[in-house]
């Protein structure tokens, strides 16, 4: 019973940590994301201002 037990809780806390591993990945390409788009905005405003 308790190596059953124990085996549940391997799987959800692997289960939790690709999760986790979603969420910061997913973050990830928001941040990049982002950042191409304010590094485009900024390049077409330097044009601009020339």
């Amino acid at each position: 019973y308790k190596h059953i037990s124990l085996r549940l809780l391997h799987l959800s806390s692997r289960e939790d940590f690709q999760q986790k591993q979603n969420q910061q990945y997913q973050i990830g390409l928001v941040k990049a994301a982002s950042g191409v788009v304010y590094h485009r905005k900024y390049y077409h405003w330097q044009l601009q201002k020339q």
